[in-house]
Parts: structure tokens; C-alpha cells; sequence
């Protein structure tokens, strides 16, 4: 049976391949960076008629970098959002599509920039990644 909190680990598991990049399996409290935040995600049950079901679970992956104030910051948020740069988010998060076997499958749809973002009253330049993980409770 595949949990919530077992998507998250597989997710964070993924996100490890990021070299230096501080990895959260959930938002709140102080942010080294650059890391990654896995947001709480949105859910649609039901996405079968089986007994078994199908879930789809919608993430936010946010990636903070330097203080909005550098640029240095807006380079470094490249490097992540290209997906054929080496320290790409997308390719990390895709590195394992089912997540050690718990996921059907999953595919990094998008990325967006966030501009500033405040975390615990520090901003950072940032962005994020929609992830969509189909897995079955």
C-alpha cells in the first residue's frame, strides 16, 4: 500500500541526485540553500474503476537559490529549470519514475519562476517544478 508520506520520500530519494542542493520533504521552517521543497500536494482520487484505484497526486517542487538580491541567483535557478543542464530538477525528479516501485509512474510537467520568494522572512530567487505521480493507496 502506497502512503502520502512514501511519494515524498521516493520524491526527496530523487531529488538526492542534485549535487549541494538541500532536500525538504515538506514546506515550513528555515530553508538552507539551494534546496528543494516538496509542497503539499493536490489530489484526484479515482482516476480508475478498479478496485485498486488510481490516485493522481499533484506536486509543487519549489527551488530556492541565492538571495533574490543576486545574480548569481537567477544564473543558478537556470541551471536547475534546463532540463539538459546536469543539475536539472526535471531530469532528477523523472531519474526513477516509479519511485523504487510505489508509483505507477510520474512526469515533471512544468516550470514556472516565482521571482522573490519569502521563506521564514529571508527572500530567495526561486521557482516551481509541477510533478504528477499516479500511484495506487
Amino acid at each position: 500500500m502506497t502512503s502520502l508520506a512514501d511519494i515524498r520520500q521516493g520524491l526527496a530519494a530523487n531529488l538526492q541526485a542534485l549535487p549541494g542542493v538541500e532536500v525538504y520533504e515538506r514546506e515550513g521552517g528555515l530553508a538552507n540553500v539551494p534546496c528543494a521543497v516538496i509542497v503539499t500536494p493536490s489530489i484526484d482520487y479515482h482516476q480508475s474503476f478498479s478496485s485498486a484505484g488510481l490516485v493522481r497526486y499533484e506536486f509543487r517542487i519549489m527551488v530556492l537559490v541565492q538571495s533574490a538580491d543576486s545574480e548569481q541567483s537567477g544564473i543558478d535557478l537556470d541551471t536547475y529549470a534546463d532540463p539538459g543542464s546536469p543539475t536539472s530538477v526535471r531530469a532528477a525528479v523523472e531519474s526513477d519514475r516509479t519511485l523504487g516501485g510505489i508509483a505507477d509512474d510520474l512526469i515533471c510537467t512544468s516550470f514556472r519562476p516565482l521571482s522573490s520568494e519569502e521563506v521564514s522572512g529571508i527572500g530567495y530567487w526561486g521557482g516551481e517544478f509541477t510533478v504528477t505521480v499516479y500511484a495506487r493507496p
